[in-house]
């Protein structure tokens, strides 16, 4: 068989071919059908069509397979998505919470707004910028000259958004820069809005809210924008933060009085009220025991207690703080989306909000402080002060007697060293660790009264102005140096300076014992004792330790002086002996020339002895040098 044989057999083998009809055949075989040959032509027919029906129903399955398989992928990838979109707003909102939270609860409100707050809007917001201004006078220069609290600010002109927070990114463009209110439009976020006047054709309308904020769509078609830098495609939003503030030495006096008012309010009332609880029980049982109506008694007094009126604590004394909120999406070429214009309002006001209700509980607390201490003072603080100041004077009073010759030949130095001893007696109080700790009851307060009294004291035991003040102004930074420099070694270094003797090291101007007199000045001494006792003990030691450094700089250039007018005096009489010696030996001499007989008789080295003896030179003291005396300002 020839290999051509070969592939057409092959062929005829194929299932789809050799299989078909040899089952046709053993169908024809079964049937004998009488027209075989028309009966295989129909069976081959019906079997072709009943496979094609059979692979088309297979390859619907399939396809209906394929279908149902790629939906379940499609529901499965939409689940997903739905998921992962879930988790990201989950997250978003954890975000959201964690630092709502941390706002409601910050203590320090003026430091998260410097770049922790404008960062965090910026970031969710995905804006280019966010920075935030405080309306205020102009920052200046500060100098040794002019030590006030407010001497950064130029007070003589009118005020301007200071940029004092700023995301990141913008902190390189925006530190330090400042902005007229009447330039660009961020000012107007300060300005009173117009009250929308009503159709009086449609007395019906619902007037729409102005809001508060400032938005500018597309800042390159607002003819007021003003630019820190070149003009960019986006949108601009300015937002104000306006909060009232607590935190201050008047509000503090102010609830400090109010709530010793209310309390006393409060007892009096109460009793009150009991009185006339017990009057009406009293009553009452009166009546019942006679058997009589007590309707009308209880009816009058539920009339009475209904109309009692409680103690009410009068707010907190406030003044208003503005800043505003700076929003950018300048480079996007984009606006803000309306949602984010509202979260970021939102945002701005609970930050304002919880600024002000922060300040208010810290006032509260530093004034329940206060008369908690108050109390526990074993007697009234102008009796204490009373013993405090009787312990001075006594002290001085027992030391006198060491210094009797000094009261008859230097009364200046008498007096000064009976200060020394008033000053002793103030020490000694200061040493008390029941009196230490009253004053260390202050590093709880977020508020501190008379702050430059401890800023002075701090300048004259060494510190830097920057170790302890905030950042290029005169104003203590309280958080600081109640934290890290007011402890039991604030009163040790105190304790252990000592106004006499020389001080050769440099001192900045500002810690001049001169300058701090002048600056302790303003500061009544019965207002402090008031405040605290041992703050009052503070402030007198100052004093007397800065008008004793004065004096004690002041004495020993005057004994300085006064050595070395003795000196000189000494030298010159010893010229002028040297003198009077040259001359008697010149007249002598003259003497001997007119009697030549006593030149040999006279012996010049025994002449000189003799007058030496008779006329002794002075011995010369050591020379006086000045003393360096670095910490004080003496003028002419």
């Amino acid at each position: 068989m020839s290999s051509q044989d070969n592939i057409e057999l092959e062929y005829l083998k194929d299932d789809k071919i050799g299989k078909v009809i040899a089952q046709g055949l053993a169908e024809l075989v079964i049937q004998k059908p009488k027209f075989p040959v028309d009966y295989l032509a129909k069976w081959l027919l019906n079997h072709s069509v009943a496979e094609n029906n059979k692979q088309q129903l297979s390859s619907i399955a399939e396809q209906r397979q394929q279908l149902i398989e790629e939906y379940q992928q499609e529901q499965l990838q939409k689940e997903k998505e739905q998921q992962q979109q879930k988790e990201e707003e989950s997250a978003d909102q954890q975000i959201n919470e964690k630092f709502e939270t941390k706002i409601k609860s910050h203590e320090y409100h003026n430091e998260l707004i410097l770049d922790e707050f404008p960062q965090f809007l910026e970031t969710r917001k995905k804006l280019t910028g966010c920075y935030i201004g405080n309306l205020d006078y102009p920052v200046q220069q500060i100098d040794d000259n002019n030590e006030d609290e407010k001497a950064h600010l130029n007070t003589e002109t009118a005020k301007v958004i200071n940029y004092i927070g700023y995301s990141e990114s913008q902190q390189p463009l925006m530190k330090g820069k400042t902005l007229a209110l009447e330039q660009g439009v961020t000012g107007d976020v300060f300005k009173e809005k117009e009250p929308v006047e009503q159709d009086p054709e449609n007395p019906d309308q619902v007037q729409v809210e102005q809001p508060n904020y400032v938005y500018v769509p597309d800042v390159v078609k607002e003819p007021k924008m003003h630019y820190f830098r070149l003009p960019k495609l986006g949108a601009y939003l300015a937002l104000p933060l306006i909060y009232d503030s607590c935190l201050n030495e008047a509000s503090f006096d102010a609830a400090l009085e109010e709530r010793i008012r209310y309390k006393q309010e409060k007892e009096e009332k109460d009793k009150e009220r009991e009185q006339k609880e017990l009057e009406f029980q009293e009553q009452l049982k009166a009546l019942e025991e006679e058997g009589q109506d007590t309707a009308e008694l209880i009816q009058n007094y539920e009339a009475e207690k209904a109309a009692f009126e409680d103690a009410v604590e009068a707010p907190f004394q406030v003044e208003k703080k503005e800043y505003v909120v700076c929003c950018d999406t300048l480079g996007q070429d984009r606006e803000i989306p309306k949602d984010d214009i509202t979260q970021l309002e939102q945002f701005t006001k609970l930050f304002a909000q919880s600024w002000e209700e922060r300040e208010n509980e810290l006032l509260s607390q530093d004034v329940d402080r206060q008369m908690s201490y108050i109390e526990s003072l074993p007697a009234k603080y102008n009796d204490l002060v009373e013993q405090f100041n009787e312990q001075e004077e006594q002290n001085a009073q027992d030391k006198e007697g060491n210094f009797i010759e000094l009261k008859e030949t230097n009364e200046k130095e008498f007096n000064y060293e009976l200060d020394c001893a008033k000053l002793e007696k103030v020490r000694e109080q200061l040493t008390d660790k029941q009196n230490q700790d009253y004053f260390l009851l202050l590093k709880d307060y977020r508020v501190v009264k008379f702050p430059g009294i401890i800023q002075n004291i701090l300048y004259l035991l060494g510190h830097k102005r920057e170790e302890i003040n905030i950042p290029n102004t005169h104003v203590l930074n309280w958080k600081r140096v109640r934290s890290k420099l007011l402890n039991e070694q604030f009163f040790e270094k105190l304790l252990n300076y000592n106004h006499r003797g020389s001080k050769p090291e440099e001192i900045p101007p500002y810690a001049f014992v001169n300058r701090i007199t002048d600056k302790i000045a303003k500061y009544d001494q019965e207002q402090v004792d008031a405040y605290n006792i041992t703050f009052g003990r503070l402030l007198k030691w100052l004093r007397y330790t800065c008008q004793l450094r004065k004096l004690d700089i002041e004495i020993r250039r005057e004994k300085i002086a006064q050595r070395k007018l003795e000196r000189e005096q000494i030298i010159q009489e010893n010229e002028k002996n040297l003198e009077e010696k040259q001359q008697a030996l010149d007249q002598k001499q003259a003497e001997i020339q007119e009697n030549p007989e006593e030149q040999e008789a006279f012996d010049e080295a025994e002449w000189e002895k003799a007058w030496e003896e008779e006329h002794p030179l002075r011995e010369v003291p050591e020379e006086v040098v000045d003393e360096e005396d670095n910490d004080c300002e003496f003028f002419d």
